[in-house]
């Protein structure tokens, strides 16, 4: 499982990817500056193999490779799902992106 770090609110922090390994423990795999100041609240893997991130606006691609940091590879901003999106998940047919809103409006 792989997550990253969701600190916001004003915050200056540098996000990181973190590896969550079976028994609860997490690795972090790097930071990426990049996505610094934006609140990032899912993730997925896509049929290419990529982490994609969803925010309150906006979308991000990862490329984790073992033994390199991760690398932003793409972003841009997402169509509306109703609110942010507290989940999401790539469609095994169509290639797609959905996603669930956390809140209505």
């Amino acid at each position: 499982m792989y997550a990253i770090s969701r600190l916001h609110n004003g915050s200056t922090a540098t996000p990181q990817v973190v590896r969550i390994d079976r028994n609860g423990g997490a690795t972090p795999l790097g930071a990426i500056p990049q996505l610094a100041g934006s609140d990032w609240s899912a993730g997925t893997f896509s049929r290419d193999g990529t982490y994609v991130l969803g925010g309150r606006t906006e979308w991000a691609k990862l490329r984790l490779a073992a033994g390199q940091a991760p690398r932003l590879i793409g972003s841009g901003a997402i169509s509306s799902v109703g609110g942010v999106p507290s989940s999401w998940a790539a469609s095994p047919t169509d290639g797609l992106i959905y996603g669930y809103p956390a809140q209505q409006g």
